[in-house]
């Protein structure tokens, strides 16, 4: 089998003699390969960013492009050895021709011939790069990025947002080009990857993509689309811009997956001044609508929701509502509760002894896998001890103590009670 060699001697390239054939012709060579090389990069530059949809074709355009880069340079670097190294080395070592006597009479300056192509290369390179507006850092950071965005499947597309998305690309989020490709992806003509386009909006904290996704809120898109774009203002966390769109939304019956969508923005925002338009929506006949407001007065944690709260806890609720109740509770309650609290306690039987289901979780898993917990799945018991706790535990430390050292209580009920008395000693260190 022959084995393949590296060849040093420029003399045995052998390439392109017939553009070498007189000077002239050689200069003309270069300028034309120099031209279509220059032109081909920022011809090629534009396409891949404005216009491709195949990452696969962009690699073929980029070897392509390298091929026709080295040949040009190639050319370049024959024309200055011609001009710079001595005697008739161009009719010698490139074209091959010996004189009469048939004796060699230059050297064939090959090291130096490689150095000098090896220059062309990397100045060409850099010259078409910044011709085209630093197109190797702008593909990497943004192109690659618009180019998937613009692939016929879906799936594609969806794939580019992910990638944006990903914790490792951080640093790129504040580059106001990916932002723009992000924003595009508004106008997405599957519902999917409008949405997720949205979400990664909100990732990002666009601040610049709230007028398009309030528009989404305000118009005649789809129920999930407001629900997406409703999640995304409330990760970009601007309230004085997007509060009152929410809070309108939070309010139309009539679309109750709008409805959870707007109440997780309002959550993410966390904004007191939302509690007013929340509280209703506690009495929602949907239970998502229902528990998803609890929850966002939970993220809120504001004392005015606490009359409201203990108004439904008092119409003895039962089941999800009752659970979201109870979780709310933990976070509004004030000093006025805390005696309830420990009376309702002993009062309260756990669910297997009242014949009924303590409270099981219900989660949001987000885009990213972040879960927020929309209704907890501890036992009411438990809850009142928490709402005690998250009250004023210190004051009563001895009651938490004798829920401990009590044999006759479950074993959960004395580990939650064991775990605010070491959360109390950690407080006091």
């Amino acid at each position: 089998m022959p084995k393949i060699q590296l060849v040093t001697n420029v003399a045995e390239y052998g390439l392109f003699r017939s553009f070498a054939k007189s000077r002239g012709r050689l200069v003309a060579a270069s300028a034309v390969a120099l031209g279509a090389t220059y032109a081909a990069g920022l011809w090629a530059a534009d396409y891949m960013f404005e216009t491709s949809s195949s990452v696969v074709l962009n690699m073929l355009i980029i070897t392509a492009m390298m091929m026709l880069l080295l040949v040009a340079s190639y050319l370049v670097t024959v024309l200055i050895g011609d001009l710079f190294f001595p005697g008739p080395w161009r009719e010698q070592v490139i074209l091959g021709r010996t004189p009469a006597d048939g004796k060699v009479t230059v050297e064939d300056h090959s090291a130096e011939f490689m150095i000098v192509l090896l220059l062309a290369v990397v100045a060409n390179a850099f010259v078409i790069n910044w011709a085209a507006d630093g197109f190797l850092d702008r593909y990497h950071t943004e192109g690659f990025f618009r180019v998937r965005l613009r692939a016929e499947a879906p799936a594609e597309r969806l794939a580019a947002l992910e990638d944006i998305a990903d914790p490792m690309n951080y640093e790129i989020w504040e580059l106001p080009a990916l932002k723009q490709t992000v924003v595009a992806a508004f106008d997405d003509p599957n519902a999917e990857v409008r949405q997720r386009a949205y979400w990664t909006a909100g990732l990002m904290k666009i601040i610049g993509a709230q007028d398009k996704l309030i528009d989404v809120l305000e118009g005649e898109a789809s129920a999930a689309d407001k629900h997406a774009a409703a999640i995304a203002l409330g990760k970009i966390d601007d309230p004085q811009t997007s509060l009152e769109p929410l809070e309108t939304l939070a309010r139309d019956a009539d679309a109750p997956d709008a409805q959870v969508g707007a109440l997780r923005g309002l959550g993410l925002l966390a904004n007191e001044a939302s509690v007013e338009a929340i509280l209703p929506l506690t009495e929602s006949e949907h239970d998502q609508v229902m528990t998803h407001a609890h929850w966002a007065l939970r993220k809120i944690g504001s004392k005015k929701a606490r009359a409201h709260i203990r108004k439904i806890i008092d119409s003895e609720p039962t089941g999800l509502e009752r659970c979201a109740a109870y979780d709310t509770m933990k976070l509004v309650a004030t000093e006025e509760d805390v005696m309830w609290a420990r009376r309702q306690f002993q009062r309260t039987q756990s669910g297997e002894e009242a014949g009924e289901g303590d409270c099981e979780h219900v989660i949001w898993t987000d885009y990213d896998n972040e879960q927020y917990y929309i209704v907890l799945g501890d036992s009411f018991r438990e809850k009142l001890i928490k709402i005690v706790a998250n009250t004023d535990a210190f004051k009563h430390r001895e009651w938490f103590q004798r829920l401990v050292n009590d044999p006759a209580e479950p074993w959960r009920i004395r580990e939650v009670a064991d775990e605010v008395l070491r959360q109390i000693k950690e407080a006091e260190q």
